[in-house]
């Protein structure tokens, strides 16, 4: 069993994937690929997914990869932040 941040990764990961695969796309999760996607839609949509706490938002913004969606998980505040 892993630890409990790969745990909530993976869980975040899953509900994403499944949440655009509710709307009609085709996603893939990259379990434990430690690249810049955590999931991939086709055709070549790629986002990277982070958790963080809100005094910590501009450091995770600093992270972004051109060409990749980064999509934050505010923990505290339960709410997701889409950057493309």
């Amino acid at each position: 069993m892993g630890n409990k941040y790969y745990i909530r990764a993976a869980n975040d990961e899953r509900m994403v994937r499944d949440l655009l695969e509710s709307e009609g796309n085709l996603a893939y999760r990259v379990a434990g690929s430690h690249s810049e996607a955590d999931v991939v839609l086709n055709p070549k949509r790629r986002i990277q997914l982070k958790a963080c706490k809100e005094k910590d938002f501009n450091k995770y913004l600093k992270e972004k990869v051109e060409g990749v969606e980064l999509w934050l998980h505010i923990t505290d505040k339960q709410v997701w932040v889409i950057i493309d």
